[in-house]
C-alpha cells in the first residue's frame, strides 16, 4: 500500500460511516503505527513514539484529523490560512466524534468526568480545570475521548504544570535545577 491508497483507504472509512470492517482497519492501522511498521511524515519520531505511547485511541483519532488536513505544499495560497485552519478544525471534530461515538469512546460531558479525577472548573468560557499540579485549557466535549473503562484520553488541549502564576490554584514551581547523583 502507498500513501495514496492509505489516505484513499482512511477517507473511505470515513465516507463509509465507520462499518466494523472500516473500524477493524483502523484498529490495524494503528497496530501498523504503534509497532513502528506504519511512519507518519507529518509527526518527528519523537512526536511518532509519543503518539503511539497513547495507544490505539488516539492513533486513530491523530490519522482521522489528519485525512482532513492537507500537506503543507497543498495548501492554497489564498491568503486566509486562519480561516481555512478553522474550517479544517470543524471537520477533524465532526469525523473524530463520528468515530468515537461508533466505538463507544465519546463522552457528552466532560464536565461530569473530570471533577471524578480531581480536577474543579476553574473557567467555563475556555474549559479551564485544574488540580493543584495541573492546568488543562479547552477541555471541551470535542477534545475528550472516554473508554468504556473510563480512561479519559485528550485529544487537544493546554496541559502545563499548575503554578500559581496561572491563577487557578496551582502549587507548582518551575525551576531549572538539577542534583547530580
Amino acid at each position: 500500500m502507498n500513501n495514496a491508497d492509505f489516505w484513499a483507504s482512511i477517507k473511505a472509512i470515513i465516507a463509509d460511516g465507520f462499518t466494523s470492517e472500516g473500524l477493524h482497519n483502523l484498529d490495524q492501522y494503528a497496530e501498523l503505527f504503534i509497532n513502528g511498521r506504519l511512519v507518519y511524515k507529518r509527526f518527528s519520531p519523537a512526536e511518532q513514539h509519543g503518539c503511539a505511547a497513547g495507544g490505539t485511541t488516539h492513533v486513530v483519532a491523530s490519522l482521522l484529523a489528519g485525512a482532513e488536513t492537507a500537506a503543507d505544499r497543498d495548501a492554497a495560497p489564498d491568503g486566509n490560512d486562519f480561516k481555512r485552519e478553522q474550517q479544517r478544525g470543524a471537520q477533524q471534530a465532526v469525523c473524530i466524534e463520528r468515530w468515537a461515538r461508533a466505538v463507544g469512546c465519546w463522552t457528552d460531558s466532560v464536565d461530569d468526568s473530570l471533577p471524578k479525577m480531581g480536577f474543579e472548573l476553574r473557567n467555563p468560557r475556555n474549559w479551564t480545570y485544574s488540580t493543584p499540579d495541573i492546568y488543562l485549557s479547552d477541555m471541551h466535549d470535542e477534545n475528550v475521548l472516554q473508554s468504556p473503562s473510563g480512561t479519559i484520553f485528550v485529544v487537544d488541549c493546554d496541559i502545563r504544570i499548575n503554578t500559581p502564576e496561572l491563577r487557578a490554584g496551582g502549587t507548582r514551581t518551575l525551576t531549572t535545577e538539577v542534583e547530580l547523583l
